[in-house]
């Protein structure tokens, strides 16, 4: 009787190198659930933002009589002032309780704030400074000290070590000639790319938000060691700055009119903190 023997050198499931098969499963599941859960944040978002939506664009003109919210299928509620007409959703699911006030030819939006007490952005890794001048305010969000030059240089000195693996793996996968295993190591490599660069980025990059109130308009650019990478975001004709629902605090830009009109997330605030939305509109002449 013969009886297979397993050496222990040999690659497979038994030998000392990394299942790449386990890799491969555990990198899909990671990757799935990376886009599976902020598909439904996003989606819980822009269904509230709908509701927010309807009520912009009859600031803008009319409000159809058989108008419902899409989040509690409740009519809007439309009260006739002398200053203009009020138009709410009565379901008070919108964070600010935004009321839209219209008038001739225009419309501001007002919101229930709470006071203001500081800025808190929902960030592990940053926190944000927020200074007025007189045109507006400026806001710089910046990576804590403890991330800089703590978290960081590991996180990057474990995508290097395991870049170095890959390719190591990679020549011995070319002395065997073995072009599966190439292919493999190949894509596991970008991996620690993408890795370092990213991690580069948020260690250095400061985001500059200025918001001008002569303007009515919002820019955002992107800083590293005080130069810009790409060419600034900018928002003109800003009517308000809103936190759509506090399950996701997005301060958004509301800009533009009619077809024109966006709703641009800018950063996230802490639930406690929305109170900034007073002097971020004031910023903006709002």
């Amino acid at each position: 009787m013969i009886t297979p023997m397993i050496h222990r050198g040999e690659r497979g499931h038994f030998g000392g190198r990394p299942n790449l098969e386990l890799m491969i499963v555990v990198a899909i599941i990671g990757i799935i659930a990376a886009l599976a859960i902020p598909a439904y944040l996003n989606y819980y978002l822009k269904r509230h933002g709908r509701c927010l939506d309807v009520l912009l664009t009859a600031g803008e003109g009319t409000l159809p009589a058989d108008s419902k919210c899409p989040v509690t299928d409740q009519p809007y509620q439309v009260e006739k002032k002398p200053e203009g007409d009020h138009l709410s959703c009565p379901g008070n699911h919108l964070a600010t309780r935004p009321v839209v006030v219209r008038t001739a030819g225009s419309y501001e939006v007002r919101q229930t704030l709470p006071a203001y007490e500081g800025l808190s952005i929902d960030d592990w890794h940053r926190y944000a400074e927020f200074a007025e001048n007189p045109d507006g305010a400026v806001i710089e969000i910046r990576p804590r000290a403890w991330y800089r030059w703590g978290v960081g240089p590991v996180l990057i000195l474990v995508a290097l070590l395991t870049g170095l693996g890959a390719i190591a793996q990679l020549f011995e996968a070319k002395a065997e000639k073995n072009r599966g295993q190439m292919g493999c190591m190949m894509a596991v490599m970008a991996i620690p790319l993408l890795l370092l660069v990213a991690m580069l980025y948020s260690m250095f990059c400061v985001e500059r938000i200025e918001l001008s109130r002569s303007k009515h308009a919002v820019a955002q650019r992107s800083l590293v060691f005080g130069r810009e990478l790409f060419a600034p975001a900018t928002f003109e004709d800003v009517r308000a700055i809103i936190v759509v629902t506090d399950k996701k605090c997005d301060v958004e830009v509301v800009s533009g009119a009619g077809e024109k009109r966006t709703r641009t997330a800018l950063f996230k605030v802490t639930k406690d903190k929305l109170g900034i939305l007073g002097p971020l509109n004031a910023a903006i002449g709002r």
